[in-house]
């Protein structure tokens, strides 16, 4: 879930190559394949679940608008991880956006629905989208944008190669206004993660 008590900044993270990085399984009893008709509305429902939206409907043009205008990607780069029962537990895209001026692959959308938290749902997401990236033919740099409200995902990401963008000085525009941000919230998610290592250490003895 999304913590709102800390500050906001968003980030911007970077992996300089989609070819490497864990492979992750599902875990017993989910199976993550594509989009097929009519998933979008499990997608909506997960959407607002976890916080990221207020309502279906928000959540729907949401996914309309960065989804649907390539719907020839939707089964082969959007992809749903569900239950036994057929419920949806997380969510996950290998989509397309504009980096450095030019498209770059991007991670789009992760999210895993509260009852399935802490189960390994996000990580087997998370490798099954570079596998996809690597079946595409698919090199070089790949990126992906969250915030500090979700900072556990960023220790998560960190995990498969991706690094907060800090550049290089010479960056303008959007870019430049993503790197004051990281700046920003590097030091904010790093204190929370140090936070809650401490209370599951201390939980833990």
């Amino acid at each position: 879930m999304l913590d709102v008590t800390l500050p906001h900044a968003d980030i911007l993270m970077v992996k300089m190559d989609g070819t490497r990085g864990p492979r992750v399984a599902p875990p017993d009893g989910i199976a993550i394949r594509g989009y097929r008709p009519g998933d979008e509305v499990a997608w909506a429902a997960l959407i607002c679940e976890v916080g990221f939206c207020k309502t279906s409907a928000e959540a729907a043009e949401i996914f309309a608008r960065a989804f649907l205008t390539q719907p020839q990607w939707l089964a082969d780069r959007c992809f749903f991880a569900w239950d036994a029962a057929g419920a949806l537990a997380g969510v996950c895209a290998l989509w397309e956006g504009t980096l450095f001026g030019a498209p770059r692959p991007r991670i789009h959308w992760v999210a895993v629905a509260p009852r399935c938290q802490g189960r390994g749902i996000a990580k087997a997401l998370l490798s099954h989208a570079l596998d996809a990236y690597r079946a595409l033919g698919m090199t070089g740099l790949i990126y992906l944008t969250s915030s500090t409200h979700s900072y556990k995902a960023v220790q998560l990401y960190r995990t498969f190669g991706f690094r907060f963008y800090m550049g290089d000085g010479s960056e303008t525009g959007a870019l430049a206004e993503y790197i004051q941000e990281n700046k920003l919230a590097q030091p904010i998610v790093e204190a929370a993660l140090k936070r809650q290592g401490r209370v599951q250490g201390t939980e833990g003895r």
